[in-house]
């Protein structure tokens, strides 16, 4: 499936939808997304974080799951 007829399977799926609550959310989402600027890195910074990342668990340094929620909410 190519990513145009994702798109217009997407599309159709929302125009067709009556759910309110859903649609509310779906824009809700829609708007956050578009606020994020992008997140671009080079291969060099990647490295680096991984590196720090991995440093970081080995010291007991690791954030939870409900905290990364949290702290990167969509």
């Amino acid at each position: 499936m190519t990513v145009l007829e994702r798109k217009v399977r997407f599309v159709k799926a929302i125009l067709n939808d009556t759910d309110e609550e859903r649609f509310v959310e779906l824009e809700r989402t829609y708007q956050r997304l578009m606020k994020r600027e992008p997140c671009v890195y080079t291969i060099e910074e990647l490295n680096q974080r991984a590196k720090r990342v991995e440093q970081d668990y080995m010291l007991g340094k690791s954030a939870s799951q409900e905290e990364m929620r949290k702290r990167h909410a969509i």
